[in-house]
């Protein structure tokens, strides 16, 4: 399973101490790992993952192709991560990610 989660704001405001905080918090609801993506001035979300295949924890080799191509190179880490997360996952024993709850 993946989330995304959007959030933005002028520097200072706890962004980035509240997404280590919850990464900590439920690190156990994401059988796959957590990472972090540095988001700033990016524009588009694939190659921004793609980027995950040269981190050696995740475990993912890139072909040729992939590498030239940051979108294709984006999708095919995504498949490997559902892939990881199917490999491990266990609906009766895991804990479910939280909800998010909308107010108003």
């Amino acid at each position: 399973m993946s989330v995304y989660r959007n959030t933005d704001g002028t520097g200072g405001q706890g962004k980035s101490e509240l997404a280590v905080a919850y990464a900590h918090a439920f690190a156990d609801c994401y059988p796959a790992g957590l990472w972090a993506l540095r988001a700033e001035s990016k524009k588009e979300l694939l190659p921004l993952i793609g980027e995950l295949a040269f981190d050696p924890a995740l475990g993912y080799v890139p072909t040729d192709a992939e590498k030239n191509d940051p979108p294709l190179l984006g999708k095919a880490v995504l498949n490997h991560l559902k892939s990881r997360a199917d490999a491990v996952r266990d609906p009766l024993t895991l804990p479910s990610p939280p909800r998010e709850e909308r107010v108003g």
